[in-house]
């Protein structure tokens, strides 16, 4: 079992070791977490926030996991943990999740940390996934002693049409993505069939090249990954091939 002080351990390693990934960031076909999601991302006292992610694994595809391993952590060596911040990460009913602390509990951690009565507390939640090569790592920013939620996906067309699982795009054609965002909204593409450009835009471009090298696939999928400017994320993936 993945335990939390080998959560804290690896992501320590790995931010030290910078390692640059040569995967192209819209490419799907691989092993990576895309982007982990708390829902809600900002708790009031007492409320419970769930832990999920949007990972993608050669071979497979995109998904929606839980994580196997959970647990609050620091991401400056020299200050600790919490203990009351430590609390808040719990597993109940099979899942990883997130109690906010009561009102008397986060005063007393504003205090703390030097922030004022109504500010909300900062929480970064190390979490971690199973993949065949063995786990990987990331975390989430949330705010305990406050509200807010994650965006919505927004009115989303592939060449002008709702996407839905099964759909198709002509070979060597520019298929325009769109996604209605917020100027303050971050939205990527990724896709296992053929080629993204502008994949961090809210308005895209797939093309599927037939005579590419090394060639591309014909069937995959299509997603799009959406994060507002308050710590929320959400997303929205389907199958496609290529006719």
């Amino acid at each position: 079992m993945i335990r939390a002080a080998a959560i804290v351990a690896v992501i320590a390693a790995a931010a030290l070791a910078g390692c640059e990934d040569t995967v192209p960031v819209w490419q799907l076909d691989n092993d990576r977490i895309i982007a982990v999601r708390a829902t809600p991302p900002h708790l009031p006292a007492g409320a419970t926030a769930t832990l999920d992610a949007f990972v993608t694994k050669m071979g497979v595809g995109p998904a929606v996991e839980l994580p196997a391993m959970a647990a609050a952590v620091s991401d400056r060596p020299d200050i600790p943990v919490p203990p009351e911040l430590a609390a808040a990460v719990v597993f109940d009913a099979g899942e990883w999740k997130v109690v906010a602390p009561s009102e008397d509990v986060l005063a007393r951690l504003r205090a703390q940390m030097g922030l004022m009565p109504t500010d909300p507390v900062p929480l970064l939640v190390g979490l971690a996934f199973e993949f065949a090569p063995g786990p990987l790592v990331a975390t989430k920013r949330m705010t305990l002693g406050d509200s807010g939620d994650n965006p919505a996906l927004g009115d989303v067309t592939v060449a002008g049409q709702a996407p839905h699982d099964g759909m198709t795009i002509p070979p060597d054609t520019d298929v325009a993505l769109h996604d209605t965002a917020a100027e303050t909204d971050e939205v990527d593409w990724l896709t296992s069939v053929g080629h993204l450009d502008d994949e961090d835009n809210a308005d895209a471009n797939l093309i599927h090249e037939t005579d590419a090298d090394p060639p591309q696939l014909t069937n995959g999928h299509l997603a799009v990954v959406k994060r507002d400017d308050n710590l929320g994320v959400t997303w929205g993936f389907w199958t496609i091939s290529v006719q």
